[in-house]
């Protein structure tokens, strides 16, 4: 066997001699909370996985795991802000941002008819939900 999975306790960075003595958390960025937070919302006004996939537009297996981790992160959506824009515009803006990624900022906002400050704060409004943006 090439490898094996270390348990935690064998876990350390690469410089380390020793495990640190206590891992941070994991953070989320605050655009990924946020969506959740969408679905969480509106499933006490949707009382059905497919009526709230069809106000949504999500596949109903995207709801049911998104709906499963706002459960398990149910105290960090507490202090987070609902989201205001559609989720259309959330999948536009999405799109721009990868597009941004793949074929770079000038030539993104140039076919856009954007400034690249504005393609910018595109990019950040959906930075963690748009692959290495």
């Amino acid at each position: 066997m090439l490898w094996r999975w270390k348990p935690r306790d064998e876990l350390r960075r690469l410089a380390a001699t020793a495990p640190p003595a206590r891992y941070s958390p994991p953070v989320y960025p605050t655009a990924v909370l946020r969506e959740l937070k969408r679905v969480v919302i509106a499933r006490k006004r949707f009382h059905t996985i497919r009526a709230l996939s069809r106000a949504i537009g999500l596949p109903r297996g995207a709801i049911r795991s998104r709906l499963r981790l706002g459960r398990l992160l149910e105290e960090s959506l507490v202090s987070v802000k609902a989201p205001t824009s559609s989720w259309a515009a959330v999948e536009r803006d999405r799109q721009v941002a990868f597009e941004a990624h793949e074929f770079g900022e000038a030539r993104t906002a140039r076919r856009l008819g954007l400034s690249r400050t504005r393609l910018r704060s595109v990019i950040r409004r959906v930075r963690g939900l748009a692959g290495n943006c």
